[in-house]
């Protein structure tokens, strides 16, 4: 089990997620103070989503998903399962008889974690990892998929990778803007989303999407809708709510607005079909200062 570390009145944990950023964890005394296993209950949707209910991915019951990321038609979800170093990428496929079993992806390495990869279109894969010939504490990789397989993957190496973490990848639905989390200075806090653009096959110096986005709190995992118009990610401790939650800020011109809570109750890795109407992500069940185990939701739009 992963274990909160207490701190007079707030506690810590940290804890690698399947894209490998890792994360602090802060809660009120309040927070730490319950002692049952907390559930799909707790969290707390905005007006535009109904309940979340579960994904039922045929899993055995000690796997640990995390990580999820929708297809664009809804089809396919990637995610990954593990902890610690035992992490590997994986896909599961919507049938007529429901989520299959998931495959382990050819881009696992034993014995060094991967994280949950993102595809626009099944040709180009990017996931984030800490293997050996990185560039720094964790790196953003691309394979491609010809004819049917997948080649080894490339590090997308600098200005992208720093000897610092990046990680939590997300490309736009024209695979020419890259979103991540990275720890590198000049953010606003410990972890902020950059973004990079590819011009004739390079990729640009990221920038960091400055305020009202990122702040001295930590903001990752960021998810772009297919119309560019809606940023998703998570944010940790912000807007007074303890531990990880889920925003969403709109563009207006060249900026993004000011974020809103979508939900909250230990909930990040955001993911959205390419028509809005089903929002994917992880919650984390926890006992009290102990992290027990993670499953993947999922909310459908509520049209009123």
């Amino acid at each position: 089990m992963l274990k909160i570390l207490a701190y007079g009145k707030s506690f810590v944990t940290k804890y690698c997620l399947p894209v490998l950023l890792i994360v602090v964890v802060s809660c009120h005394s309040s927070c730490a103070s319950k002692q049952t296993v907390s559930t799909i209950a707790e969290i707390t949707m905005s007006d535009d989503w109904d309940p979340p209910q579960r994904v039922p991915l045929p899993l055995d019951a000690t796997a640990w998903p995390d990580g999820a990321k929708i297809s664009p038609d809804g089809n396919v979800l990637y995610f990954s399962l593990g902890r610690d170093r035992n992490v590997a990428a994986c896909s599961s496929t919507r049938t007529a008889d429901g989520w299959s079993v998931p495959t382990p992806l050819p881009i696992n390495l034993q014995s060094f974690p991967t994280g949950a990869p993102h595809t626009q279109d099944g040709k180009a894969l990017y996931f984030s990892s800490i293997r050996p010939g990185g560039f720094g504490e964790g790196d953003i990789y691309v394979c491609e998929n010809r004819n049917g397989k997948w080649t080894n993957p490339v590090n997308l190496g600098p200005p992208v990778n720093t000897k610092y973490m990046e990680s939590e990848q997300f490309i736009s639905a024209d695979g020419n803007t890259l979103y991540f989390a990275s720890t590198r200075p000049g953010g606003k806090g410990g972890v902020d989303i950059w973004m990079s653009e590819k011009t004739a096959g390079k990729w640009s110096e990221p920038s960091n999407l400055g305020e009202p986005v990122n702040t001295k709190q930590d903001e990752t995992q960021p998810f772009v809708t297919a119309d560019g118009a809606e940023l998703y990610f998570m944010a940790m401790n912000r807007n007074h709510i303890p531990g990880p939650a889920i925003f969403r800020s709109l563009r207006h011109g060249q900026k993004w607005g000011e974020p809103t809570v979508v939900a909250s109750g230990f909930v990040g890795q955001p993911s959205l079909t390419a028509d809005k109407e089903y929002l994917y992500f992880v919650h984390i069940n926890h006992k009290g200062e102990e992290l027990v185990s993670a499953e993947i939701v999922v909310a459908r739009k509520r049209h009123k």
